[in-house]
């Protein structure tokens, strides 16, 4: 809510505060037109948004993509190996006299060449279980995506609040501001009537400029926020819809439905079960590579023009190396995953629960603060007409104005924490995209 005095009170000279109070209000008003001309964003609407525009996550889809290459590296089979060694007779005198008139180095009598074309071959199962390993590291890559716009969804929301609750304040400075400013312009007029004295003028001008101080200070931080928010959809155009309803997912009934909801839908649990998948995959990749390798192929082996044939076969004898450690080690790491995925399940439940409660109480504080506030307004609106009407003192009216804007920023308090409390419970129990 804005409000715009622009009209200048009459028989009254205009003083350096009515100046102050006109380009503070023009100020905000051109602030209030501007925002209507950009996308003003629900907190559903600035979670869409950025999902489709922040940069970071569009370089963060591509992990998945890059650990799709490592699965496809994972199934190439090791290529075909090629050997040659050749010897040459460097004495003439050897090669006449086994063959005479023939030239040292090119003379298929004094050389011996050894061709040799071999296969590794990958036995006890080592692709197919590598393959496997990779596979569930691409599914893992792909839930930690999830995971990180799952994040990003929250911190959004979380942003969204904070602008929202920057722009309470800043309305209740203004809003105390105007308040005080027409107190002051009305003591003004009070004062050359002598129905007051000139410290109640002091008084009231002291205010209004401690005001708009804290008006300046509460727009700085609104505009700070909003920058920031800005950063996440992606938009330098963006603002929030400040009438939007807040709540759009309905919140469940109970905290053990919610404690359910959230073992099926956190993803940070499901990247443990994947790891426990990775875990186990691995355990049986470790086991195949305890089989050793082999290497097979044939040998042409022409000498002194005679050509012979053969046959190649190695394979490490497994005495001392059966690949044992790392047997071992990858069935400890499942063994912790299986750990880390209990104690996870163990703080979803505490954290729901505290989350519930702690949703419960903001939201009935917020409650009893709405009666709360209206009653401090009410009390202000009387005690200034009263003493407008000079049945009460500028102390009492100071004194109701502290109690209101003391309630304001309670009230505002209690709201943001109802508000934070129900994104927390959303993200908490996993249903904040739902």
């Amino acid at each position: 809510m804005f409000f715009i005095k622009l009209a200048k009170p009459n028989g009254i000279k205009i003083s350096l505060v009515f100046f102050k109070n006109l380009f503070c209000n023009v100020i905000i008003y051109i602030t209030f037109f501007n925002s209507t001309l950009v996308a003003q964003l629900s907190v559903k609407e600035a979670i869409n948004k950025c999902l489709d525009n922040n940069k970071y996550l569009k370089a963060y889809t591509l992990t998945p993509e890059i650990e799709k290459f490592d699965s496809q590296t994972a199934a190439y089979r090791p290529n075909p190996i090629l050997n040659n060694q050749s010897i040459f007779m460097i004495h003439q005198k050897n090669l006449d006299a086994i063959k005479p008139n023939q030239t040292l180095f090119t003379s298929m009598y004094g050389n011996q060449l050894w061709f040799q074309a071999t296969k590794p071959l990958q036995i006890g199962g080592k692709r197919k279980q590598k393959i496997n390993v990779q596979k569930q590291e691409y599914e893992l890559s792909k839930l930690d995506l999830q995971q990180f716009t799952y994040n990003l969804a929250y911190k959004t929301a979380q942003q969204w609040l904070e602008v929202w609750f920057a722009d309470e304040i800043l309305q209740n400075n203004q809003i105390a501001k105007i308040n005080i400013d027409s107190i002051y312009e009305a003591n003004q007029i009070r004062l050359k009537r002598k129905e007051i004295t000139a410290s109640d003028v002091s008084r009231a001008l002291v205010l209004s400029e401690k005001h708009a101080t804290e008006v300046n200070i509460a727009w700085q931080n609104w505009n700070s926020q909003l920058a920031k928010f800005k950063i996440l959809t992606g938009n330098n155009a963006d603002d929030i819809n400040y009438e939007s309803s807040f709540f759009f997912v309905e919140v469940a009934s109970s905290d053990s439905i919610l404690i359910n909801k959230a073992k099926q839908n956190r993803i940070d649990l499901k990247m443990v079960v994947q790891n426990q998948n990775i875990n186990n995959a691995n355990t049986k990749w470790q086991k195949s590579m305890a089989v050793p390798n082999m290497e097979v192929g044939v040998i042409a082996n022409p000498q002194n023009t005679q050509p012979y044939l053969g046959w190649y076969f190695q394979m490490p004898i497994p005495l001392l190396d059966r690949n044992k450690a790392n047997i071992s080690k990858s069935k400890t790491e499942g063994l912790q995953s299986q750990l880390e995925a209990e104690a996870l399940i163990q703080e979803i439940e505490s954290q729901i629960t505290i989350s519930w409660q702690e949703y419960q109480i903001y939201k009935t504080n917020f409650e009893q603060f709405k009666t709360i506030r209206n009653n401090s307004t009410a009390i202000l609106k009387s005690i200034k007409t009263d003493y407008l009407e000079g049945k009460t003192t500028i102390v009492d009216y100071l004194n109701a104005k502290q109690t209101w804007n003391d309630t304001e920023h309670e009230y505002d308090i209690a709201e943001y924490k109802y508000r934070k409390s129900y994104l927390d419970l959303l993200y908490l129990s996993g249903n904040l995209l739902q």
